[in-house]
């Protein structure tokens, strides 16, 4: 443990579960079962998944996370250590065990997701200011919500005392408080957990944008809605409409947290918002051409390269 005495780019605060995933020709349905599948299993959850994200564009990258003290927990350890990282703030619960999501996917790409969080709901305050140099020393702060609400918004007081961007992917969907939106610079809600965070019903650009003016409103900075033709960003004096890049989809599963990894990373090396969400934009979408979430997440490599190809 070096007690945050490194520079991380990017601290990661979010979950960590085991991925079992199953890509069907359909989803399955109440007595009518999808039989056709391919079993997968790997790393994941949110806070690992976009982690490794950043570590894989080249950030320096430390994970704040709460997993079981069990052969799970210890394969997600060994997992992130794989990929460079940091896992000073990873702690083990003593009786919990490391969470599970399990992953439908059909031949369209499309995606169901059911998920026991088990040890992840279990991270506490004192686990965030056990990091709070790490966080203070950071470029961004990049958070979920598969853990404690109150471990968001503590680690991003921790942030902004030290003018440390905080990006938030508000998943799974939970109320915020206008005191953590005040905080944010970046909030990327999907169409449904904007709905279920502003009330606004999200199913085109119009509607995108009324949300994103609510979560303006509350405080946030800047506001990145997906939708599944595209991406709206909305900030005080700019927004911009990224439509889906030409990519043969797959697999949509783990593209948000591609998003997210690459969207923080872009920030901390000086992009402007818009550019960093064109960046981020095709990092999900390289994402999407893969089966499953954790092999998705992109190099720089593959998402400059998908980059070139819209020039």
């Amino acid at each position: 443990m070096n007690g945050g005495r490194d520079r991380y780019d990017v601290v990661v605060l979010g979950g960590v579960n085991t991925d079992y995933a199953i890509r069907a020709s359909s989803l399955p349905i109440p007595n009518r079962p999808a039989s056709d599948g391919a079993f997968f299993r790997a790393c994941g959850g949110k806070g690992l998944n976009q982690a490794v994200a950043a570590a894989r564009l080249g950030a320096r990258v430390a994970l704040i996370a709460h997993v079981g003290a069990d052969a799970r927990g210890r394969e997600a350890v060994a997992c992130l250590a794989s990929e460079q990282v940091a896992i000073d703030f990873v702690t083990f619960d003593p009786v919990l065990p490391t969470g599970v999501a399990v992953i439908h996917v059909d031949k369209e790409g499309r995606k169901q997701t059911a998920a026991a969080l088990g040890a992840n709901r279990q991270l506490s305050t004192a686990d965030v200011d056990a990091a709070a140099p790490a966080i203070a020393r950071a470029g961004v702060l990049l958070a979920q919500l598969e853990i404690p609400l109150a471990c968001v918004e503590r680690a991003a007081r921790i942030a902004n005392s030290q003018a440390v961007r905080v990006i938030l992917d508000p998943a799974p969907a939970a109320p915020l408080a206008d005191k953590l939106t005040r905080q944010l610079f970046v909030v990327k809600p999907n169409a449904g957990e904007a709905r279920s965070i502003t009330g606004v019903h999200v199913d085109n650009r119009a509607s995108a944008r009324a949300a994103a003016q609510e979560l303006r409103r509350r405080g946030a900075r800047h506001v990145v809605v997906s939708l599944d033709d595209g991406t709206l960003l909305l900030s005080e004096d700019l927004e911009r409409w990224y439509p889906n890049l030409p990519v043969q989809t797959i697999d949509t599963t783990g593209a948000g947290d591609a998003f997210a990894g690459a969207l923080a990373v872009a920030s901390i090396e000086g992009r402007s918002i818009d550019m960093a969400v064109e960046f981020a934009h095709s990092a999900a979408a390289a994402a999407t051409t893969v089966v499953g979430a954790f092999a998705s997440l992109p190099t720089r490599g593959a998402v400059e390269h998908l980059l070139s190809r819209q020039d």
